[in-house]
Order: C-alpha cells, then sequence, then structure tokens
C-alpha cells in the first residue's frame, strides 16, 4: 500500500484534475449576466446545473487521471446546491483514508466536553495503563495533543511504511508504544499513521466503549449517518508477524458499505480505513461550519470546532504547507480562511466559514494512480461562490 494510507498537504497535490472548473464557472456566470444593473459577476446567483454539466463534459473528455473523480457536492448556507455523480450514486460508500483523522478529532472534542478525557496534555503513560509497562519513558510522557499534531515524535509514513505492517501486527498498540521516537516529542511534525492509531486506542479507553459504537451515539446518528450494517474487522490480509508489509485492506472490508476497520485487538483505526458517502462528508463540513451545531443540536463544543481549526504547529515544523491543528489541515483559498480533511487520492472536505461553503469529493481508490490536483477545484467553487 506504500504511501496510499496519508494525505498529503493542499498545496502537494500535483496531477491537474481541475482546470476543470476555472474556464467554464465563468462561462456559465457569465451567461446569467443579462440585465443592465448587474455590472459584477458576484453578484450573480451561479448557475449550477450548467456548471454540472460543463463539468461533466471536462471530466469525460480530460485527463486520464480524472476518471477517478466519483462525486463533487458543494453546499452554501447549508443546502447542496450541486451534487455530480459519476458512475456513482449518493448511497455509495468509498473509503475516506486521511479524512478518518478529522472524524476521529470530532470523537476526541466530544470526549473531552463529556468529561472522559481530561485534557489534551495527558500522557499515554495515563491514557493507556494497560500498555504502560512497554513504554520507555519518553513514549510515557506523550500526549494527547502532540498526537493530534504529529508531533508525538513516533515514526511517520517516511519511516514506517504508511503504518501498513504496524496496524497488521498482532497488538498494533503495544507494538507503536515499544517503538524508538524517531524525534523528541513535540519538536517535529511527521504525520505519523501509527502515532494517529493510538488517539483511538485512547478513546476507547477513555469511553470503555468501541470507537464506533460511540461515533454511533454521539455523531454518526445525530448526524443521520447510517452505519448498519458495518464491517469492523481487521483491517489487512495476513499480518505483520506473515510478512506483510505491502498490502491492501481485507476483501469484506473492500465489499462492505459502511465500514471502519480494526487492528487485531478490535481497536478501530484511527488514520484511516473508513468508508462514507459523500453526502456523508458534506454532512461533516457542515457540523464543523455551524460550530458543532446538526440541525439545532449541539454535537461538539463551539470551543473544540475553533481549537481543532486553528494551527498548533509553528512555520518552522510544517514547513510551507498552510497550517495544522487536530488532525485539520489549514490553509487559505483566494484570501479566504479555510480548513480541510484530506485523504488520499482525493478525498476532501473543505469549508470556508466566511463563504458558509463547504465543497466535498470523493474519488475512486486506484492504487495505480497519482494523487490528484484538486486545488483549482477548490479555487474555482469558491471563486463562483464569491
Amino acid at each position: 500500500m506504500g504511501g496510499v494510507m496519508h494525505s498529503l498537504p493542499f498545496s502537494r497535490w500535483v496531477v491537474a484534475v481541475a482546470v476543470v472548473l476555472v474556464q467554464c464557472l465563468a462561462a456559465c456566470t457569465a451567461q446569467q449576466v443579462t440585465s443592465p444593473e448587474v455590472t459584477s459577476t458576484s453578484q450573480v446567483t451561479p448557475d449550477y446545473p450548467a456548471l454540472e454539466r460543463e463539468l461533466k463534459r471536462r471530466i469525460t473528455e480530460g485527463a486520464p487521471e480524472l476518471q477517478d473523480v466519483r462525486a463533487v457536492l458543494v453546499s452554501v448556507d447549508n443546502r447542496t446546491v450541486l451534487d455530480h455523480y459519476r458512475a456513482s450514486k449518493a448511497s455509495e460508500y468509498a473509503h475516506v483514508y486521511s479524512v478518518t483523522k478529522s472524524v476521529t478529532s470530532i470523537l476526541v472534542g466530544i470526549a473531552l466536553d463529556e468529561g472522559h478525557l481530561r485534557s489534551l496534555d495527558q500522557t499515554l503513560g495515563e491514557s493507556l495503563p494497560k500498555y504502560r509497562s512497554k513504554m520507555t519513558k519518553q513514549i510515557a510522557g506523550i500526549t494527547l495533543r502532540q498526537l493530534l499534531t504529529h508531533t508525538s515524535g513516533i515514526p511517520g509514513n517516511s519511516t514506517s511504511s504508511s503504518g501498513v505492517s504496524t496496524l497488521a501486527a498482532d497488538d498494533a498498540v503495544g507494538l507503536i508504544v515499544s517503538t524508538t521516537p524517531q524525534n523528541d516529542p513535540g519538536t517535529v511534525f511527521d504525520y505519523s499513521n501509527p502515532g494517529s492509531h493510538l488517539v483511538t486506542a485512547v478513546l476507547a479507553e477513555a469511553t470503555g466503549r468501541s470507537v464506533l459504537d460511540y461515533a454511533r451515539e454521539k455523531l454518526f446518528d445525530p448526524l443521520r449517518i447510517k452505519t448498519r450494517p458495518a464491517y469492523q474487522g481487521p483491517a489487512f490480509e495476513g499480518s505483520a508477524e506473515e510478512g506483510l508489509v505491502d498490502a491492501g485492506p481485507t476483501r469484506d472490508f473492500l465489499k462492505a458499505g459502511f465500514a471502519w476497520a480494526t487492528d487485531r485487538q478490535g481497536i478501530h483505526t484511527g488514520c484511516c480505513l473508513l468508508k462514507l458517502t459523500a453526502p456523508d462528508m458534506i454532512k461533516i463540513g457542515e457540523l464543523y461550519l455551524n460550530e458543532g451545531t446538526w440541525q439545532g443540536r449541539r454535537i461538539v463544543s463551539a470551543e473544540w470546532v475553533r481549537d481543532s481549526t486553528t494551527s498548533h504547529v509553528t512555520p518552522e515544523q510544517i514547513g510551507p504547507d498552510g497550517g495544522y491543528g487536530y488532525f485539520w489541515w489549514l490553509d487559505e483559498i483566494r484570501g479566504h480562511r479555510a480548513y480541510f480533511a484530506f485523504g488520499s487520492f482525493g478525498q476532501v472536505v473543505a469549508v470556508v466559514p466566511d463563504l458558509n461553503l463547504v465543497i466535498a469529493v470523493s474519488t475512486r481508490d486506484d492504487r495505480d494512480s497519482e494523487e490528484i490536483d484538486l486545488e483549482p477545484l477548490v479555487d474555482a467553487v469558491v471563486t463562483e461562490v464569491e
């Protein structure tokens, strides 16, 4: 599986996808300017049906990589104004890869709100007492905050085959907490799937329930995200002990509708291996757009939404790729503050608060293709909504 188990920062997505919309958005809007009083496209209601038709044409006639795009949804003011599906449908579930991390972040916020977690500064030694004897002093001192910001020092994807062999171990959590930190905790941003998996282990310990059971009651059911039936078994064929290094998810995971895979101890994976529909992804974005409420019901505190979408890493740590909150990427689009849940191969939930805008893109799981560049697509939608 190599690098497909992690998401890439917004500015690194390098295959051309969405010149798809840059020209057609202007054309679709221009067709609506019929009144002499209208002097700018910002005063015109976008022609979303025309935009969808042009999008379909561009994808069909464009670069081969575009064939992997299966759904593009746009929500403005909590209303889906564009839902384009290609050889897919709204009820189809797909692996969202590292969008799973952002969902996990929401669950951490809920657990903090409810007092299951004391604070983000509680340590692994405190949070996972059953594994304390396996931890060095340095590992035991790693905080939940450091796990959520990828600054824990636990080896990242560049040095651990994206964490695949770790998740396939007989005791993944035990293996991860037995590792030697790659860096001093708190010093270096190193995107780590193994470190992310420890977050769901902490959640399960804190709540006394499986992560999916907790998520159903507190998040999925309130958002009317259908999770029954569900595949929630081992993540990978074979095991690390059998020499597994680079393999795909189980056949049952691939065939299932909703799924959230687990390690071999039954702990749901914190980094990935969650399957959602494209409309589910829009709901996740709208929940955050509304600062933690859904149709008038409080799901997670506004304080957590703000804190998790505020950068907690320094420019020196993360480099030129914007900012990073608690499992959410941060950046700007055309000068508008935005934050993103990203997964490999172009899975994205983008939220632009001051435009009341949410964009969800779902792509097919093609292990032979490169990452899809969706930045122009997102930029073009923002241009139209402005």
